[in-house]
């Protein structure tokens, strides 16, 4: 009985320094994100965060590739095989409510298809809606084509986060200061950050100018090296985000 005891002891005491080893390494998150294919991703943000080691995810129009001002297929591959995911922002880049169920799921579904044909399988099933135009009849039809989900502009997520309801904290014409700022709160809460952009160029809205982007990137690169934050693709985040404790469904 003494030896049960001890072994029971032993394993359940190795139990808790574990789980608490596992609470107290707990990080933020940082995901690096783009919507619509600009070739800008490609030409700025790409090549810039590769210098520092870094990988982001571009959520793919896939009625877009190769269209003047956006990305060719090359162009991706080459993102693609450099570990970015390429994901699904729908075929068309339409407005998912108010259309017939079959055309949200043609849209979601018909994405999905072309990204695992190309070989973009890491990344295929994380979804990112055009001008966030979900909602739960949309959801409801295109879980089976997903893994994750974003919906919203509402800041930083909490860990563990909903991997259906990802908010984004979107750059549009937020200084530096901001952005950094977004991730100082995120470390300090070990919190999940998602930051997204559009193209990396003039400085207007919609277009991050490079010397900012290069700016934030390079905090994050920082942040990383010291251990405070990881830096993941859509597909690293949510392959293993409920074995982490990280996502609720």
């Amino acid at each position: 009985m003494m030896i049960f005891a001890l072994a029971i002891g032993v394993a359940t005491g190795g139990y808790f320094w574990r789980k608490a080893k596992i609470e107290s390494s707990k990080k933020a998150i940082v995901t690096i994100v783009f919507d619509d294919d600009d070739v800008s991703i490609y030409n700025e943000a790409f090549k810039r965060m590769k210098a520092l080691g870094l990988k982001g995810t571009n959520y793919n129009i896939g009625g877009f590739i190769g269209q003047p001002g956006k990305m060719t297929k090359e162009q991706l591959q080459e993102m693609y095989d450099s570990g970015w995911s390429i994901s699904n922002h729908t075929k068309l880049h339409w407005n998912l409510t108010g259309r017939s169920d079959v055309e949200v799921v043609n849209l979601v579904k018909g994405e999905r298809l072309l990204l695992i044909s190309n070989g973009w399988t890491k990344g295929a099933d994380e979804f990112c809606p055009p001008q966030n135009s979900i909602n739960d009849r949309e959801l409801d039809l295109i879980r089976p084509y997903i893994h994750s989900s974003t919906d919203s502009q509402k800041g930083i997520n909490n860990i563990p986060f909903d991997r259906y309801h990802i908010s984004r904290s979107g750059a549009f014409a937020n200084k530096p200061e901001a952005i950094i700022g977004w991730v100082d709160k995120a470390i300090e809460d070990k919190q999940y950050v998602h930051l997204n952009f559009h193209k990396i160029g003039s400085g207007t809205v919609l277009d991050y100018s490079p010397e900012n982007f290069q700016r934030v990137i390079e905090y994050v690169a920082q942040k990383r090296n010291e251990g405070k934050i990881e830096v993941k693709t859509m597909y690293e985040l949510i392959e293993n985000c409920e074995r982490l404790n990280q996502c609720i469904d």
